[in-house]
């Protein structure tokens, strides 16, 4: 066992305490990252000071490194700290032992640690705390969800910080274990014949504007606190998980379920600031349990999302396979019952019969018509398809071939899966350097949709790029802008199976731009922040700060994923994919020399730009340049003729050709800038 820094010793004395003061008999992993989060207290303890300079001076750089990542989030190990404990869980134990000692996963934890560890010389706290990241366990993952924090992007984010932690974990492919591991559910579920009840706060945007994070914060935590109460009071049902503003119940008997909601109705029908639709429906579901949580999925949980939308404020609707289980059961009731009509919500789902539902003695007139939603879906679909006409879809072209093949990237690539698919903050956010890939990352993932890849999680999705420019195009005003748009949004709405991505994001939404530019945030906030829509944006690190990250509703729904600049390796296996396109389009052979020079002279020459673009951009313009005759005098200096056919098919681009361009662009003596690459023979 490797020798503990400073943190790690303090870190598992408080994790002792912690497990004791919680009578559990075992130090479990939460009792772990309670040690960790509390690692700045030490400063002002004797602990600190009885240290030796060297290892106070680790210790100060550990407690930095925690704080800095934790930050980066918008949060503080504080808060995270006292989160945590008040979920912790209390064990039997009625007297301190005099030794805890550490669980099986606790043990786990451990290893992996020392995995990590392999190439320093001791294990420190963020070796520890990568690994409670990477898998985290039940209270961990909880908490790491409640502040939508993807465990990989800070597992990915905690090696950064460590130069000593061995990277080889990185694979040259996305492999179907990665899948797996992003949707493990499907193995542990179970159908399950259930009644689902969603209930949602109408108007919950206007109410979150008007009152402000914390407020809007409090009336959730107020609406479902009356739920939870209502059905504590039952003793039947049970509520899966938050929506955002409001909840998702299910019930083994339609009959309870009808009751609660009704329970429901009658508490919050006085309320001044809520206002709550409820809808239900119910059959066959797929039950998911996974270490951090419970879900529940099927075409009947769409289905009665579905049947909430189409219900006002105060009013509970239900599909006729409800109607049918329950209404002989409340017949000598108050309770009384109205035909809507029948929906068909989406391409695709069946036609719902839906009845209201509501107790006569109630000072509420049942609804006369459906909400009739957004989109007319059967007239939409006769027009022209605004999404062709503005938009590429970039997984047909990838099915047609006009796509990659693409190489590297994996980290990234998994990462954008796992975010789609996630259910909350499910909108992936490209942010790096112009020039590094991002958009051929985009098109990297329609192919590997194109080729079923991923069937599990992006079965039958298609990713538009939309053109906005050409959206813009021909319009003077922006109200004409933001209809037209409008309408190619309304029309991805309804194909659920719809991805849009939009690149320079910022240029449209957040907060910071200039008069010129078409912002319309008002529009497409509400639509992220609500989920019915799915996008994929690229932006700058700058423009994400200065645009985005100051719209706090806004950046909570996006997934912020970082896209660096790639090491000249990865680089290299990028060109020698792209390399064929280009001998192909310029009729030349290109040496395996040459595209070591485009990436070793890009990078010392070319400072503004980044890699891939800057060296591709270099080969394209050499691949151009070819034909053009005397390459073999260098500013004067007369130079060897490396093999260079000029003219004709196949001519040879090599290294004489790339410094001969670069000459021509930066106006530098080409003979310096070949003797900057050494032997070129």
């Amino acid at each position: 066992m490797k020798k503990f820094s400073p943190g790690i010793r303090f870190s598992w004395l408080i994790a002792s305490w912690e497990a004791a003061s919680f009578r559990q008999k075992n130090i479990e992993p939460e009792h772990l990252l309670l040690g960790l989060l509390s690692l700045v207290k030490s400063l002002d303890l004797d602990f600190f000071h009885r240290l030796a300079p060297e290892e106070r001076r680790k210790l100060s750089t550990e407690i930095s490194d925690i704080t800095n990542i934790i930050q980066s989030y918008g949060i503080t190990t504080t808060v995270l700290r006292r989160h945590l404990r008040k979920n912790m869980t209390w064990g039997k134990v009625k007297k301190k032992q005099e030794i805890l000692h550490r669980s099986e996963k606790t043990k786990i934890i451990f290893k992996n640690a020392e995995d990590l560890a392999q190439k320093a010389s001791e294990l420190n706290t963020l070796h520890l705390l990568a690994s409670l990241i990477k898998n985290p366990y039940d209270k961990i993952g909880e908490l790491l969800y409640s502040y939508n924090i993807s465990p990989v992007n800070i597992w990915k984010k905690i090696l950064s910080y460590d130069p000593d932690v061995d990277h080889d974990y990185i694979d040259d492919d996305i492999t179907n274990k990665d899948i797996d591991s992003i949707h493990s559910f499907s193995r542990d579920s179970n159908i399950s014949r259930l009644t689902i009840v969603f209930d949602d706060i109408v108007g919950s945007m206007a109410l979150f504007n008007k009152l402000g994070d914390e407020q809007f914060y409090k009336l959730i935590k107020y609406h479902d606190k009356k739920i939870r109460t209502i059905m504590n009071r039952m003793g039947k049902g049970e509520i899966i998980k938050s929506t955002g503003d409001g909840l998702l119940m299910i019930f083994s008997d339609p009959v309870a379920a009808v009751e609660c909601a009704l329970m429901i109705q009658r508490e919050f029908l006085q309320e001044e600031l809520l206002k709550i639709r409820i809808g239900m429906d119910m059959g066959e579901v797929k039950q998911v349990t996974e270490q951090k949580s419970r879900d529940i999925f099927g075409i009947k949980v769409s289905a009665a999302s579905r049947i909430t939308e189409a219900a006002e404020g105060g009013h509970i609707l239900t599909s006729n396979a409800v109607y049918d289980a329950v209404q002989k059961h409340l017949k000598n009731s108050d309770v009384e019952w109205k035909f809507l009509g029948s929906r068909n919500f989406k391409p695709g789902e069946p036609t719902i019969e839906i009845y209201e539902i509501y107790d006569s003695t109630l000072p509420l007139e049942p609804m006369n018509n459906l909400n009739t939603g957004k989109v007319d879906i059967k007239t939409h679909s006769a027009k022209i398809s605004l999404l062709d006409e503005y938009g590429r879809d970039l997984t047909q072209e990838a099915e047609d071939g006009n796509l990659g093949p693409y190489a590297g990237r994996r980290n990234e690539i998994l990462q954008i899966i796992q975010t789609l698919a996630q259910r909350y903050s499910n909108n992936p956010l490209l942010v790096g350097r112009a020039g590094v890939g991002k958009t051929s990352l985009v098109e990297a993932l329609a192919l590997r949709i194109a080729k079923d890849k991923d069937s599990e999680i992006l079965s039958k999705k298609r990713i538009i790029a939309l053109n906005m420019s050409k959206i813009m195009g021909g319009l003077s005003q922006k109200t004409q802008f933001e209809e037209r748009l409008g309408n190619v949004v309304e029309e991805a709405i309804s194909q659920p199976d719809i991805i849009l991505f939009i690149d320079e994001i910022h240029n449209f939404i957040g907060t910071g731009q200039n008069d010129n530019i078409m912002n319309v945030t008002h529009l497409l906030n509400p639509l992220i922040v609500q989920g019915e829509l799915r996008f994929i944006g690229t932006t700058t690190e700058e423009e994400y700060n200065r645009c985005i990250h100051p719209d706090t509703s806004l950046e909570r729904n996006f997934q912020k994923i970082f896209i660096d600049e790639p090491s000249k390796k990865d680089t290299m296996e990028m060109l020698n994919i792209f390399r064929k396109k280009l001998e192909e389009f310029h009729k030349v052979w290109i040496t395996d020399r040459a595209l070591e020079a485009a990436i070793d002279l890009s990078v010392e020459f070319d400072l503004q730009h980044a890699l891939p673009a800057k060296a591709i951009d270099l080969l394209d313009e050499a691949g151009a340049q070819i034909h053009i005759p005397d390459l073999s005098m260098l500013e004067g200096k007369q130079i060897r003729d490396m093999g260079v056919k000029r003219g004709g098919a196949n001519s040879i681009l090599n290294v004489l050709v790339i410094v001969k361009v670069l000459a021509q662009k930066t106006g530098l003596p080409a003979d310096k800038i070949l003797e900057s690459l050494g032997d070129v023979r």
